[in-house]
């Protein structure tokens, strides 16, 4: 009964310090004040909250979330888009375990990259799921999604970069900012996309790999949810893989690709077509990217 208990404090107190986004310090430590929850309870660590929130006025308006992500990207260098269509009213955004270029038109992302090791991976299976979905203020409100825009759509609330691969509370809370969710149908959320994202975690418990994944809109009528300013609803979902140690360490990648409907089967191609359909140069700082095998999901 006491670590249910301790299980619930640290869940509320996650919601409380993610929904203050954009109102704690950057030096804020998310994990200690999860530890003071589960080892003095609730109500004690709330009041430490309000304490280190007054000591360190002068910090308001600064994020939670980290400023620089390039440990997430290939080279250090972020994908660059092409398609200047693509390229209008974007933002680069920075989590604990992720990186994220957001699309104000879109309201949602145009791609998250995470830098997955066998250890974040393993420390990742002693995280518990928050489940505390909440908007991305550091986004302006006319070009961010909001929780109302997924309330009765009929599409889940799709991770980007999936909250099974952050290796802290922190990360973890982090990747359910709304910045990195797509509206994404629920029979390919919870079957297919699922075993996606479990073979790639297989394949980063033996050695690191770039990981990069996003949305596509391909055909000419593209549906929004929460209105026809909302969240644009994606036709095909990809995840790009890079493995640094394939062909003698040159490194190479592929890429998941699936239209974004339930029933559908997961295609593997290479980097080359994917880049064509997306109008994104995934790997900037290399002029050629040779293709690798990629798990084949199970479900």
């Amino acid at each position: 009964m006491a670590n249910r208990a301790h299980r619930i404090y640290t869940r509320v107190l996650m919601g409380a310090l993610v929904s203050l986004a954009g109102v704690l310090p950057a030096q804020a430590n998310l994990t200690g004040l999860l530890e003071r929850a589960v080892n003095e309870g609730l109500s004690q660590a709330a009041q430490k909250l309000g304490d280190h929130l007054g000591q360190n006025n002068a910090g308001a308006g600064a994020q939670s979330f980290p400023n620089q992500c390039s440990a997430q990207y290939l080279d250090g260098a972020p994908p660059k888009i092409v398609n200047p269509r693509l390229a209008k009213s974007t933002q680069h955004l920075c989590a604990a375990g992720h990186a994220t270029l957001h699309s104000g038109i879109a309201r949602t992302a145009i791609y998250t990259a995470q830098y997955l090791s066998p250890g974040r991976i393993k420390a990742a299976k002693a995280v518990d799921r928050s489940d505390y979905f909440f908007e991305d203020k550091r986004i302006p409100s006319y070009q961010r999604a909001s929780l109302a825009d997924y309330k009765g759509s009929g599409y889940d609330r799709g991770h980007l970069a999936p909250s099974a691969d952050m290796g802290s509370p922190a990360s973890e809370a982090q990747s359910f900012a709304l910045s990195n969710i797509i509206p994404q149908d629920p029979g390919n959320n919870r079957t297919v996309w699922a075993a996606v994202e479990k073979g790639v975690r297989a394949l980063a418990r033996h050695r690191p790999v770039y990981v990069i994944t996003g949305p596509l809109w391909l055909e000419r009528n593209i549906d929004r949810i929460g209105g026809p300013q909302g969240v644009m609803v994606p036709t095909h979902l990809y995840k790009v893989v890079f493995d640094p140690a394939a062909h003698n360490e040159a490194g190479g990648a592929s890429a998941y690709f699936i239209e974004n409907q339930s029933d559908r089967k997961v295609k593997i191609i290479s980097i080359e077509e994917l880049q064509k359909l997306a109008g994104i140069n995934f790997f900037p700082k290399r002029d050629q990217v040779s293709s690798i095998k990629l798990p084949r999901p199970r479900y």
